[in-house]
């Protein structure tokens, strides 16, 4: 049985989302799909905007986003890369890579702070409620929602 969409969206719709991802095709379906569950939601096309728009929602906002879903092969700045960078202005920060690739070792170090989620491409919808529902479970754990 899948997960109930209703009741994600009581967990999702009070969250800020910075959505990062350079494939066109790609962040168009996705950010369709997030607009449903997501209250605030950014978008970029690469690892620096997605830095940027960061940094801009810190200096602007002093808001922190409550989750940053990125893609991890990416011009200019990786999502790791990225995630590195934002994990030094923010150590709590919670992510949700997407990746093309089963082989998650490249968010190692992140996985053991646990501080990410993730989920291959293609993308189902029910591999984002899977990782929306896990990601909001461990930010309320951590009392950061």
């Amino acid at each position: 049985m899948g997960i109930d969409t209703k009741e994600l969206q009581t967990l999702t719709k009070k969250l800020n989302i910075l959505f990062v991802e350079d494939d066109a095709i790609v962040r168009k379906l996705t950010h369709q799909i997030l607009d449903v569950f997501f209250k605030d939601l950014t978008v970029t096309e690469n690892g620096q905007e997605g830095l940027d728009a960061y940094k801009h929602s810190l200096d602007e906002n002093q808001e922190n986003f409550d989750i940053v879903i990125t893609d991890v092969s990416m011009p200019k700045l990786s999502g790791i890369e990225m995630a590195q960078q934002i994990l030094e202005m923010n150590p709590h920060q919670h992510f949700i890579f997407l990746s093309a690739h089963q082989d998650n070792d490249y968010a190692k170090e992140l996985n053991d702070k646990g501080y990410f989620t993730s989920t291959t491409k293609p993308i189902t919808l029910d591999s984002l409620k899977l990782v929306f529902q896990q990601s909001c479970l461990q930010l309320q754990d951590k009392g950061l929602v």
